[in-house]
């Protein structure tokens, strides 16, 4: 069910919360500190102290509206029977989710850590690991999912043809786990390249999903019209 998701969703909101505020309450007394660096690691956006609480609860709202928004899902789902058995895919992608969500936090938080000097390179490695292994496990569990309106590849075509559905889910689920592999093996070797260079294979992906959702659709004879 819900609830196991639901609970690690809510320790993780909880601890990145904790982090947020004992790191905010132990800041060196400044009259402005950084909230944007540039790519060079450099600071050069400041504004005052509570505009640095604003950065640092950042993750933990957008976890909560997360966690809300994944919890009801299901409830309104109309192929409720065909979401249950997507469940299992469910939850673990609302898993990944959350971890993906919860170390950017952590890396926005540790950024405060350092006496506002840092390498880039840290961050962005940290970011571009997290976020190659989050498209990896999401493509390794599409083609579990069963249509319906909420969760998966969701097209015209792939929800009025179940051919356009599976074929679909199943070549974006492969693409997904390369566009992951990929970034993997930049974040290893060029992590200032891995988070852009991720972010585009996925456009791609999600703009060829689409028009094969198409191309599959217009072929079936079963399709829904």
């Amino acid at each position: 069910m819900s609830r196991n998701p639901l609970i690690f969703s809510v320790i993780c909101i909880l601890g990145l919360t904790g982090l947020g505020l004992a790191i905010w309450f132990n800041l060196p007394e400044m009259e402005q500190y950084p909230i944007h660096w540039n790519a060079a690691g450099e600071a050069d956006g400041f504004a005052g102290r509570n505009a640095v609480l604003g950065v640092l609860m950042l993750m933990p709202v957008s976890l909560i509206f997360t966690t809300v928004m994944l919890y009801f899902v299901p409830k309104i789902e109309p192929l409720r029977q065909n979401f249950e058995q997507s469940r299992t895919a469910y939850n673990i992608v609302w898993g990944a989710t959350v971890v993906f969500l919860t170390i950017v936090g952590v890396v926005i938080a540790m950024m405060y850590q350092s006496n506002f000097k840092f390498s880039l390179s840290d961050p962005l490695r940290w970011m571009a690991g997290a976020q190659s292994l989050f498209f990896m496990i999401i493509g390794n569990f599409l083609g579990k999912v069963r249509q319906n309106f909420m969760f998966g590849i969701r097209t015209p075509w792939t929800l009025s043809s179940d051919l356009s559905w599976e074929k679909t889910h199943r070549v974006g689920g492969r693409l997904f786990v390369l566009a992951g592999a990929i970034g993997l093996i930049l974040t290893a070797f060029v992590p200032k390249i891995a988070f852009p260079v991720v972010i585009v294979a996925i456009l791609g992906v999600v703009i060829f999903t689409l028009v094969y959702s198409y191309y599959l659709w217009k072929d079936d004879p079963n399709k829904r019209t």
